[in-house]
């Protein structure tokens, strides 16, 4: 995350380091995402922040519930369901 905050100002860059730095667990550099896509699309526009905020998704596998898995279905099937 670190790394991606290259290009950016020196502002946004020591801003996002020591939220980084501060970060106690996979989940809350996870929901950091929002604060680092903000700086860099900012600084370098909203597609490289998307690209960049994509790129970090891998890394939390396994590590945040939820990360990795493919989404339900918008409508859960529920069409298909019968009561008895």
């Amino acid at each position: 995350m670190t790394l991606a905050m290259g290009p950016c100002t020196e502002r946004h860059r020591l801003r996002a380091a020591v939220r980084i730095e501060l970060a106690a667990s996979a989940l809350e550099l996870w929901l950091l995402r929002a604060d680092i896509f903000q700086y860099l699309a900012q600084d370098l526009g909203q597609q490289m922040a998307a690209q960049e905020i994509t790129r970090f998704t891998p890394l939390f596998k396994g590590l945040v519930p939820g990360v990795g898995h493919a989404p339900e279905s918008a409508d859960n099937r529920a069409h298909e369901r019968h009561l008895h």
